[in-house]
């Protein structure tokens, strides 16, 4: 009905993204750069998809093109996803303390910037910033008890401070309230394999995957390291790599 109205565009792209259709999400959001050349968010999404896909060099382009246009602590904090998944620490540090400089409330950069200290061996740093995300995290749940992202991320950050007890018992809250957001089933896949609950990590990626979560993005997390010597696991890329493709 409306061919040349971009956000239409932009919602079908996020659409297809959350679905796990890379190919179709990378066309609808190129087809909002064309109707609309200034539009920084279609540039972070490719640069999402891209970051799914791991397609390093393509994925900080289409990044640094939308901070070119519009400076953005999403977008520096997606850069420094990268750079961790790159296993390039120094520089993810800094792009996640540029995000945090944005917003020092967004309790998920607090917790990025809390991974890459901890991926590089900052082991002290990391668990202080973990308690600064974990006070924010309630804080939300003070305004909103029912909210199922930050109850995830608490399990998150307490199963990486290595609190497995109350980690489980926050995602198990978060996902009783979302029972189908394949993101809250891959951080209850991360926290079992942090809780050294390897079976049930491999049967909560398989549902993950089903429901789109990016198996290549999986394989690149540092924190699924664990894995890689897995069977099981390079069997699970495998199949729902061929479905992706």
């Amino acid at each position: 009905m409306n061919p040349y109205y971009w956000s239409n565009y932009n919602q079908l792209g996020r659409a297809y993204l959350q679905s796990g259709d890379n190919e179709e999400a990378i066309a609808a959001f190129r087809k909002v750069t064309q109707l609309e050349p200034d539009n920084s968010a279609a540039y972070t999404n490719i640069g999402v998809v891209y970051l799914r896909e791991g397609k390093w060099s393509e994925c900080i382009q289409a990044f640094q093109k939308s901070l070119e246009l519009k400076p953005s602590g999403s977008v520096y904090n997606n850069l420094g996803v990268v750079h961790s998944y790159e296993g390039n620490y120094p520089e993810a540090i800094k792009m996640f303390e540029k995000a945090v400089a944005v917003n020092p409330n967004e309790q998920s950069w607090v917790g990025n910037l809390a991974d890459a200290y901890r991926y590089s061996g900052q082991t002290d740093k990391a668990t202080a910033i973990y308690d600064r995300a974990i006070s924010l995290a309630h804080k939300a749940l003070q305004v909103n008890p029912r909210d199922a992202r930050a109850l995830g991320s608490l399990g998150l950050y307490y199963a990486k401070k290595g609190d497995a007890k109350l980690a489980l018992d926050f995602v198990r809250r978060a996902r009783s309230i979302d029972d189908n957001s394949n993101d809250l089933i891959y951080k209850q896949a991360v926290i079992d394999l942090l809780a050294g609950r390897r079976a049930e990590a491999l049967q909560a990626l398989r549902e993950a995957f089903r429901k789109g979560y990016s198996p290549v993005e999986a394989k690149n997390d540092p924190d699924l390291k664990a894995l890689h010597d897995n069977p099981e696991f390079d069997k699970l890329l495998k199949e729902f790599s061929r479905r992706v493709n």
